[in-house]
């Protein structure tokens, strides 16, 4: 059984979300990004709609750990 603890970082920008599992001294076990669009209706105005962001982070946290196969009760 592993009983190592880690930590999840997440880094919303502004074309997509990024977010990368670490252990607890800082070694990278998993990453995955998740790309979003921005809406321009007019030339001098750039938005972006909430929910794409939140599927994002939502999503993006969910793969990681999937992928890593962690407990999620491991984390920080």
């Amino acid at each position: 059984m592993n009983l190592h603890s880690y930590v999840i970082g997440v880094d919303i920008g502004t074309t997509s979300t990024k977010t990368v599992l670490f252990t607890e001294p800082g070694e990278i076990v998993c990453q995955h990004t998740y790309e979003y669009p921005s809406y321009i209706p007019t030339p001098s105005v750039t938005e972006q709609e909430p929910e794409d962001i939140w599927v994002a982070v939502t999503t993006s946290v969910k793969t990681v750990i999937a992928t890593s196969q962690i407990n999620p009760t491991q984390l920080l």
